[in-house]
């Protein structure tokens, strides 16, 4: 029972033997979730002062309920192989940051076209990077693997001022070099 706590900001939780219960902390703004139970994330839906949230080895498979998260600036989503949606994230106007890494069942993040806060991205695995000029903040990009290989829709973002990826692999469209110098005019 967290409730005793009431002027805790930051709280780790690792290694729950089971689903953890609603968290209800008015004052928590940073939050760690390694190794849980939880599926989604419904029980923290309430924690309506949290600006950071970092989930590592879970079992979460949809971020349901974090579209509650009214003050959400960053996204951390490391190390979990069941997540297969997360598009929820679509609904915080707050969200600035996110990074998805090796979360091998989600590759596919077209439903991040439209979205109108995310500034800085960072995706160890992706499909395409199709959307990336359909979203309306996006300042810097950061990938490690993109399987289409594609390049050139970054070309085509209004918002885009950096690009990183390692390695510059020679099935790119471009290299880092090649786009960073485009995209920076």
């Amino acid at each position: 029972d967290f409730s005793k706590f009431q002027k805790l900001e930051t709280l780790y939780i690792t290694k729950a033997d089971a689903e953890i219960d609603i968290l209800n902390i008015d004052t928590l703004v940073d939050l760690l979730l390694v190794s849980i139970k939880n599926t989604n994330c419904e029980f923290i839906s309430s924690l309506r002062s949290l600006n950071t949230l970092r989930i590592s080895s879970v079992s979460i498979e949809t971020l349901s309920g974090i579209e509650l998260l009214s003050n959400l600036k960053s996204l951390k989503i490391t190390y979990s192989p069941n997540v297969i949606d997360i598009s929820s994230i679509n609904k915080i106007k707050t969200l600035s940051y996110l990074h998805v890494e090796k979360c091998k069942k989600l590759t596919e993040f077209s439903f991040l076209r439209d979205n109108e806060s995310i500034c800085d991205l960072f995706l160890s695995d992706v499909d395409s990077l199709s959307f990336i000029p359909e979203m309306k903040s996006i300042k810097n990009l950061k990938f490690w693997n993109l399987k289409d290989g594609d390049l050139s829709y970054l070309l085509n973002s209004s918002t885009l001022k950096t690009v990183d990826f390692h390695p510059d692999k020679k099935s790119y469209s471009h290299r880092k070099d090649e786009i960073n110098k485009k995209i920076g005019k």
